[in-house]
């Protein structure tokens, strides 16, 4: 057991928290060298004025689904600024019926207004539940937001919609949806700039296919060039057919060439027998594809347990480029014992592929025997790393010993997965603040580097007294003064073969409908502070880190638990904690 080392408010080491400094202290022990991630509590005069919780007094809003978050490019200024959708409910003046949100807020100043509003749009009219998904700027000419989501008018079904504004959130033109589709998932623009790709499930022909993952290309009118549909349907040796659903969960663009033209790389997953009431039953698998804006494929995989007893869903994706490793996907992982209770592990998967789409590594990492899934991933500022952010279920912010939901930040070393660091961070005490749902939670770069979380918190602190989402964003600085906790953790592994399949798909092609909806302006009050709460730090645990081949993927094996928390720091920021953790 190695002794935990707390670094004390008069001994601040600026340069051993920097990212950049490669963790010098453990540099060069040998194959099985310790690693020693650590957390960072903000100093008073930076860090804590970075967290925003964005409450109902800010927008009159009475519950928040948030699910994207999109970077601001200025073309007159060097700073990056911010705007996120969420489905909403607004209260009496919303019939019951969901509203699409769109938030503009200013760059970042933490000494003197953090996330700053600037302007907030509602979507949507009487009759119609407008459900968005993702929402991206810069779009064609660099102008305004593209927006996806579903559509439900009256008692039809629901289907997908796409919606263009300009930069100050007014529809440039009337929103489309897709009657062949279920629902958009995710949206990003054209390399060229003529026009979108956008992803998700199709509408689903009958009970035993399920909906497909589907992929849509479409011109800046927003009309259908092509469209895809992918099942992954598997057959077995005696011919039968098992019960298929599919969807694309997340789309980026893509350097690779594919048929002359760079491309477009998606994850998603397929689920097999997923009309049982059996979870264990089921069988989730990841799905990843690559393809050019004529619907041309590079290629489409299903990726999972070669025995299909570990469920796996890919929930994001990043270009990483670095050796032979080309993408790098994020998502869940977990193993029932029993049909719907007693999960044997339920954690987040990070793996990497070729330009192929072959498996370099593939890895799942455990916090506390919980329920943790990665929901957003990115290369980061080194660009010898990926930043990994999602939910995890621990009791480091629990009271009473229950556990609670809040979000993580993970690094990893992006040629193997190797934990270089790994992050916790909350509101409050007793409060979920992860992403609530799987997806619900984005991760983005400053130009200057820094990570930003855009999450969920289910708190009680503002207005009625009663429990309701709220959107938060987080920065978290590389460069300021920080404290730092050192603390030592001990990485297992076990491993599951791996299986890659080929999918089936077909190009089809769409039509689209215009429709009506409302715009309107909602009325700005000012932010409300976070709470803050003390800061406490998890007991020290032994490090080891051995080696995996890339086909290799670990089971469970999570390291000792914290049994105590050190007290006595600053309560003037957030709360941070890095949880003893495994790892491959």
């Amino acid at each position: 057991m190695s002794k935990q080392t707390i670094f004390s408010k008069q001994h601040i080491f600026s340069d051993m928290c920097s990212l950049d400094n490669k963790w010098k202290n453990n540099e060069n022990i040998g194959d099985k060298s310790l690693e020693t991630p650590r957390f960072w509590i903000p100093s008073s005069s930076h860090n804590s004025k970075a967290y925003t919780i964005i409450s109902d007094n800010d927008i009159k809003v009475k519950e928040f689904d948030t699910k994207a978050l999109t970077p601001v490019r200025q073309k007159e200024s060097k700073k990056l600024q911010w705007a996120f959708a969420s489905s909403v409910l607004n209260g009496a003046d919303d019939d019951g019926k969901l509203r699409t949100l769109l938030v503009k807020l200013r760059d970042n100043t933490p000494d003197t207004s953090p996330f700053a509003f600037d302007w907030a749009k509602t979507y949507g009219r009487e009759g119609i539940s407008l459900d968005v998904e993702d929402v991206v700027h810069e779009t064609i000419g660099g102008v305004g937001y593209i927006l996806c989501g579903k559509v439900k008018m009256g008692g039809e079904p629901w289907k997908a919609f796409l919606l263009r504004t300009d930069n100050d959130g007014d529809i440039i033109a009337a929103p489309r949806f897709y009657p062949d589709t279920y629902s958009f998932k995710s949206v990003v623009p054209t390399h060229e700039g003529k026009g979108y790709i956008a992803v998700g499930q199709s509408a689903g022909t009958s009970q035993d296919t399920g909906r497909d993952a589907v992929y849509v290309s479409v011109d800046k009118d927003l009309n259908v060039l092509c469209t895809r549909e992918t099942n992954g349907l598997f057959t077995q040796n005696n011919n039968q057919n098992f019960p298929v659903e599919s969807g694309w969960n997340k789309v980026i663009q893509y350097s690779r060439e594919i048929d002359g033209g760079k491309g477009y790389a998606m994850v998603g997953e397929s689920i097999l027998n997923y009309n049982t009431d059996c979870e264990k039953d089921k069988n989730y698998n990841v799905l990843v594809a690559t393809l050019n804006v004529k619907c041309t494929v590079g290629y489409e995989r299903m990726y999972g347990d070669k025995n299909r007893r570990v469920e796996e869903r890919g929930l994001s994706i990043a270009e990483i480029f670095t050796g032979k490793v080309d993408l790098a996907i994020t998502g869940n992982a977990k193993k029932w014992k029993k049909c719907n209770s007693k999960l044997l592990f339920d954690d987040i998967l990070v793996f990497g592929l070729t330009s192929k789409g072959n498996v370099k590594w593939w890895r799942y990492y455990d916090v506390q025997k919980k329920r943790d899934f990665g929901t957003a991933i990115v290369l980061s500022a080194s660009r010898k790393t990926i930043l990994v952010a999602g939910e995890t279920n621990t009791k480091y912010l629990g009271v009473n010993d229950k556990g609670t939901q809040d979000a993580f930040l993970l690094e990893v070393n992006k040629k193997n997965g190797k934990v270089k660091r790994f992050e916790v961070f909350g509101f409050e005490f007793g409060t979920n603040n992860g992403a609530l749902e799987p997806g619900n939670l984005d991760l983005h770069l400053t130009r200057d580097r820094n990570a930003v979380i855009m999450g969920n918190t289910k708190t009680n602190a503002f207005g009625d007294q009663q429990s309701h989402n709220y959107p938060y964003l987080i920065e978290r600085y590389e460069t300021i003064e920080e404290f730092c906790v050192d603390t030592r953790k001990k990485v297992t592994k076990k491993t599951y073969k791996t299986r890659v399949e080929k999918v089936a798909s077909e190009v089809q092609k769409l039509d689209s409908q215009k429709f009506d909806i409302n715009v309107k302006k909602l009325e700005m009050r000012p932010k409300i502070q976070c709470k803050k709460v003390a800061i406490e730090a998890p007991s020290d645990s032994p490090s080891d880190s051995p080696t995996t081949s890339p086909s290799d993927s670990p089971t469970t094996s999570p390291s000792e638990s914290p049994t105590s928390f050190p007290t006595g720091f600053p309560t003037d920021g957030p709360t941070t904690f890095l949880p003893t953790m495994s790892s491959t």
